[in-house]
C-alpha cells in the first residue's frame, strides 16, 4: 500500500464514497454523512480546497484508491481550545468505499497523520467524531486514540485525541 497526496480529479471519488458510507451508516439507523451533516455542495468545496492546499491524502493498493482522510490544522470554531488547536493536527473524512471493508485502511493513514505531526512538531493528533456513532468512537479507540469530551448540542461533537510521540508513537 501507498499513501500520496489526493487529486482534484478524485474530488468525485471522495464525494461518491461519502454517499455510499452515508447509505451504509443509514441502514444502520445513524445520520452521520446524511442531511443532518454537511451538504452536498459544501462538502465538495471543503474537499476540493483540501487537495488544493495539499491536506487530503489517498492510500492505495496495487495502484487503486482505497482510503482517504484529510490532515490539517483546522477545526470547526468551539469545539478544541486556543491550547488545543495550537500543539495539534487535525483529522478529517477518513473515509473509504464499503467495498474496502476489513481491510487495514485507517492504520496505515494514521501512521501518516502522526509523522506529519512530528515533522511539524506538533504533540497531538485531534479530531471531532459524531457524537451519537458510538461505534465510530469505538472505531477511533481502537485506532489509538483517547475519548476527551463531548461539546454539547454539536452534531460531530465527541473530541478524541492522540500522543503524537510517546508509547506506541513515534520516538524522539
Amino acid at each position: 500500500m501507498k499513501i500520496r497526496n489526493a487529486t482534484t480529479s478524485e474530488v468525485d471519488l471522495i464525494a461518491q464514497w461519502r454517499a455510499e458510507r452515508a447509505a451504509w451508516l443509514a441502514r444502520k439507523g445513524r445520520d452521520q454523512w446524511g442531511s443532518a451533516g454537511l451538504r452536498d455542495t459544501a462538502f465538495l468545496e471543503r474537499v476540493t480546497s483540501s487537495i488544493e492546499d495539499g491536506e487530503t491524502w489517498m492510500l492505495t493498493k496495487d495502484g487503486e484508491p482505497i482510503g482517504t482522510i484529510a490532515i490539517d490544522h483546522w477545526s470547526d470554531p468551539g469545539l478544541w481550545s486556543s491550547n488545543e488547536l495550537s500543539d495539534a493536527l487535525f483529522l478529517h473524512r477518513l473515509i473509504s468505499p464499503v467495498s474496502s471493508g476489513g481491510r487495514d485502511v485507517a492504520g496505515p493513514l494514521v501512521s501518516h497523520a502522526l509523522g506529519l505531526a512530528a515533522q511539524q512538531q506538533r504533540h497531538w493528533l485531534r479530531l471531532d467524531a459524531w457524537s451519537t456513532n458510538t461505534g465510530l468512537h469505538q472505531f477511533w479507540i481502537r485506532q489509538g486514540f483517547e475519548y476527551l469530551r463531548t461539546v454539547p448540542k454539536v452534531a460531530s461533537g465527541a473530541l478524541f485525541q492522540r500522543p503524537v510521540y510517546g508509547d506506541g508513537c513515534i520516538e524522539v
